[in-house]
């Protein structure tokens, strides 16, 4: 069985998209079946239109995120009935429609309480590994600017929703922790959403500090080197 992923590489869905598949994984191994979870590409894609592929293929299960992973998910699935296909986020309504939706609270819609293939999440399953060999460890630590001893703190945030609002007491808890890591000796990496209103990365990056670093949602975004360097992801209290 293929678990193939749909989604662009942005930190925000890709992580998503892992998180679901991991758990998937876990249930049909537990199953006692194989089960390989790559990316769909479009390789998959031409090989679906192949009259009868799917009588010689294996199970598929697609797992996608937002609009783009979407689409190409839509485009698989019309090719590929047998396939089961989650989609992460309120689906476009158009056919073939996804198997299952998963929505977070803040985007549920009246509507879909009637729906059968609509589960509501309270947050959504992400997957960040620190599985980094050493060399790749170093080279992470290397780009962020940290020694081999450096502790490092790793801050998360997003932005405002249909419902939780960013104002500035939630901005205020969130610099306080970062102050808070700092007294302990860490250096501290914030690493901004696309939600995240430019209020609250300013006041962030008011906070000066050699040991701070504040990403702005504009340049190049260092996510990928948070993981295999930093080991604590402390929660705003």
């Amino acid at each position: 069985m293929r678990i193939l992923i749909s989604s662009t590489m942005l930190p925000g869905t890709r992580t998503q998209c892992l998180g679901v598949a991991a758990r998937l994984q876990e249930r049909f191994r537990a199953q006692g079946l194989e089960v390989r979870c790559e990316p769909l590409t479009r390789w998959d894609i031409v090989r679906a239109c192949v009259p009868f592929n799917r009588l010689f293929s294996e199970p598929v299960v697609v797992v996608s995120c937002a609009q783009v992973g979407g689409r190409r998910a839509r485009r698989f699935r019309r090719l590929r009935r047998d396939a089961y296909w989650a989609h992460i986020e309120v689906p476009q309504m158009k056919a073939p429609l996804p198997d299952l939706a998963l929505i977070s609270h803040h985007d549920w819609q009246p509507a879909l309480d009637s729906d059968a293939r609509a589960m509501k999440l309270h947050g959504v399953p992400h997957t960040i590994g620190a599985g980094a060999s050493p060399s790749e460890r170093t080279a992470a630590r290397a780009q962020l600017g940290l020694s081999e001893e450096a502790v490092a703190s790793v801050i998360l945030i997003g932005g405002p929703n249909a419902a939780f609002d960013y104002d500035r007491s939630v901005t205020d808890r969130i610099a306080q922790r970062i102050q808070n890591e700092m007294e302990q000796g860490r250096h501290v990496f914030v690493s901004a959403s696309r939600r995240t209103n430019p209020e609250t990365i300013a006041l962030l990056q008011s906070m000066r500090h050699d040991r701070l670093k504040v990403y702005d949602g504009v340049s190049a975004n260092p996510y990928r080197a948070y993981p295999p360097s930093c080991g604590v992801y402390p929660l705003p209290d």
